[in-house]
């Protein structure tokens, strides 16, 4: 809802208090998922100075402890039930740290913490306890990425006056009580704080008025009825607290009239290692419906990951198939964008696959030939790709090896090997003839950019045919119809994941001054060279994907197993169940760092060293020191990446994150860190579907 020209603020007070127990990782994803613009916490100090999120003094009210916050260890606390006094449903809920809390919302939406002191203010100044907290606090935020989208609030304005001695460009929000006798839009004014966070029955119209007038921020605490919210919203609040975000969003919706749907619609598919998501996206490039299924996968026997090639086609008629029915408006276009570094082999009579897809995970790949070994430096130039890695024309050929059968299917034409974009497109578009675009052809080693097309000599090192391969043509263009079950929808964009991501969160990045991190399984580290493609020692040359203008190119690092380092760690401290980026969240408190060499799916540019392996250096070291030592030992392959931009003098200032990963405020500080340069997050959903969609939309 906008009033007054600008965003209604729904606070989510203690995450979604009234559909989670408050101020656990469950009311914090519930806040989030009601869709709250910003999330409030409660903080307190342990006996050991870890910041935990809780509102009371002592323990007893909404976990199954005793006694003060203040009295007891983390250890102890962390191993509480903060959930049953709530529902059975949340039986087990554990308590949470402020570093877990920033890792699960500051990505998404602002993080207001709200510092409880030990005790009421006195003349006798701030109690040191309660500048322990302060401090702890401002510790969290800069380790996650700074002072930016977080506001530390407090009924202490003692203690806020502390934090704005401590450190510059906080924002500071005074909480106001009902009985509350000194002024607080003095002391807002005297300590330089953004916000008023009074309780609801301060705010007159005559409070609202002076406080905006200061230039404050007005919220008032704590709305849950409609009879409450009305009066506040005539006197002009920028927005409440509220324990039930989803509530209050549907009493704002009485007041404003429905914007009535119109236009066309535009589907993006990402069909990814784990499963596939199809998107539909408006004319301003917002997602207005989504859906998903997953994939399963096994390895071989050489600990490659393997699909069932017919289950991934049939996944994007389970994924897309419901949107299309659902949708009461035209779907003019789709794109598909697709995991690059993926080989399938099928019949050209039926599109039916003889191998199962043999993902771009590789397991543990055979030494490099030594034919191509001796052609090491020609294949770069060629492909601007590296061939110490098993890209699909070494993997084609280990198969022509293993297989007579299909050896002479490819040499006979009855059967063709290509990326699995181009088996999807043959598979489910009609008509298709060049199947396979750009981006994915350049997966192969045995397509070169500069010439367009699969070339004869590099067949002929890898000991192939270029026949072999599919037809290509331009990432944007028209392919014929998407059969999606019953339903059929032009396809107009192909392309890898990676390029369809950076599309997204670069918007026209042939001309883009930013690179891009995509942050997923492994971590992409991408530099736009425009329509030239531009080589720098160490790094690949990326073909992201051609639109109506042509190619456009990336200079691109890979961080490999970025992820699978990450779980491998929490596994260490029992953190099995846990995202990502919440394990990374573990490293905050950690006072040290063993070494760890979190290589778990090699190390990609540019060392292309392929061993298996985690190794921590010898030492009694905590789980939670071991996931530091993870995410320093991933984020050093980030700083060589920029160390060779640098010194090719092709390194942006800033870069756009994206990807499961790029939520991991822990994380993506550490890389801005390392790498030297500015990293912004756009944790919008689906970024690598709706940059299909706005391929296929706009053809650029």
């Amino acid at each position: 809802m906008i009033l007054d020209g600008k965003r209604f603020l729904v606070v989510g007070h203690r995450g979604a208090a009234a559909r989670a127990p408050e101020n656990t990782a469950a009311s914090l994803a519930a806040g989030l998922d009601a869709g709250a613009d910003q999330i409030e916490v409660d903080a307190g100090l342990s006996r050991d100075g870890r910041v935990v999120l809780l509102h009371d003094q002592t323990l007893d009210r909404t976990t199954n402890g005793r006694g003060p916050l203040r009295g007891q260890t983390w250890s102890k606390i962390g191993s509480l039930d903060a959930g049953s006094w709530f529902s059975s449903r949340f039986a087990g809920e554990p308590p949470i740290d402020l570093d877990d809390a920033l890792a699960i919302v500051r990505p998404h939406v602002p993080l207001i913490v709200e510092v409880k002191p030990v005790d009421r203010e006195s003349a006798r100044g701030i109690d040191p306890a309660d500048r322990a907290t302060v401090d702890a606090v401002i510790a969290a935020f800069e380790r996650t990425g700074g002072l930016r989208g977080v506001t530390m609030s407090s009924a202490g304005w003692g203690l806020l006056a502390h934090a704005a001695r401590r450190v510059q460009g906080l924002d500071l929000a005074l909480t106001v009580g009902s009985t509350e006798t000194r002024d607080p839009i003095a002391w807002a004014a005297r300590i330089g704080a953004t916000a008023l966070h009074p309780n609801r029955r301060l705010c007159t119209p005559m409070f609202v008025a002076r406080a905006r007038g200061m230039g404050l921020l007005v919220i008032p605490y704590t709305v849950n009825r409609a009879s409450e919210l009305g009066p506040l919203l005539d006197a002009g609040v920028h927005g409440v607290f509220t324990d039930d975000p989803s509530a209050i969003r549907r009493l704002l919706s009485r007041r404003t009239a429905p914007a009535r749907a119109h236009g066309t619609l535009t589907m993006g598919i990402d069909q990814g290692s784990s499963g596939t998501r199809a998107v539909l996206i408006d004319a301003d490039g917002a997602i207005v419906a989504s859906h998903a299924t997953r994939l399963a996968s096994r390895r071989d026997t050489a600990g490659a990951i393997v699909q069932d090639a017919e289950a991934v086609v049939a996944s994007l008629a389970r994924a897309a198939g419901p949107l299309v029915r659902e949708s009461a408006r035209k779907i003019t276009a789709a794109g598909l964008a697709v995991q690059r570094s993926s080989l399938v082999v099928w019949r050209v009579a039926d599109a039916k696959p003889v191998t199962p897809v043999l993902s771009w995970r590789s397991g543990t790949p055979a030494p490099l030939p030594d034919a191509l070994a001796t052609r090491e430096e020609e294949i770069q130039r060629a492909t601007g790709l590296t061939a110490r890695f098993p890209y699909g024309a070494i993997r084609l050929a280990a198969l022509c090896a293993e297989s007579r059968e299909i050896a002479g299917g490819l040499r006979e034409g009855r059967l063709v090997a290509g990326p699995l974009g181009a088996f999807l497109v043959a598979s489910l578009v009609e008509g298709a003839v060049a199947t396979c675009d750009p981006s994915l052809a350049q997966r192969t080693l045995a397509y070169d950019p500069s010439q367009r097309r699969f070339t004869s000599e590099l067949a002929r090192w890898h000991g192939l045919d270029p026949g072999f391969w599919p037809q290509v043509a331009p990432s944007a263009g028209a392919r014929g119809r998407l059969r999606l079950g019953r339903a059929h929808v032009p396809l107009h964009a192909l392309l890898g994941d990676v390029g369809a991501a950076t599309r997204a969160v670069l918007g026209d990045v042939a001309q883009s001054d930013d690179g891009a991190l995509v942050m997923g399984t492994g971590g992409f580290v991408v530099v736009p060279s425009g329509r030239s493609p531009r080589q720098v020692d160490g790094l690949l040359t990326t073909l992201l994907y051609e639109d109506v203008d042509g190619p456009v190119f990336g200079i691109e690092g890979t961080v490999h197993g970025l992820a699978a380092g990450i779980v491998e760690a929490g596994r260490r401290g029992g953190w099995t169940d846990l995202a990502p980026e919440r394990i990374a969240a573990r490293s905050g408190p950690a006072l040290r760092a063993p070494r760890v060499d979190a290589t778990l799916e090699g190390t990609g540019t540019p060392d292309w060293e392929s061993t298996s392996r985690f190794e921590v250096e010898p030492g009694n070291f905590e789980p939670e020191e071991i996931v530091r030592g993870t995410l320093d030992g991933l984020v050093a392959h980030f700083g060589r990446i920029a160390g060779l931009l640098r010194a090719a003098k092709a390194c942006p200032d800033r870069f756009v994150a994206t990807g499961g990963l790029a939520v991991s405020p822990h994380l993506t500080s550490k890389i801005a860190d390392r790498m030297g340069v500015a990293v912004v997050v756009d944790a919008r959903p689906h970024r690598t579907a709706v940059g299909a969609a706005l391929l296929a939309r706009d053809g650029r």
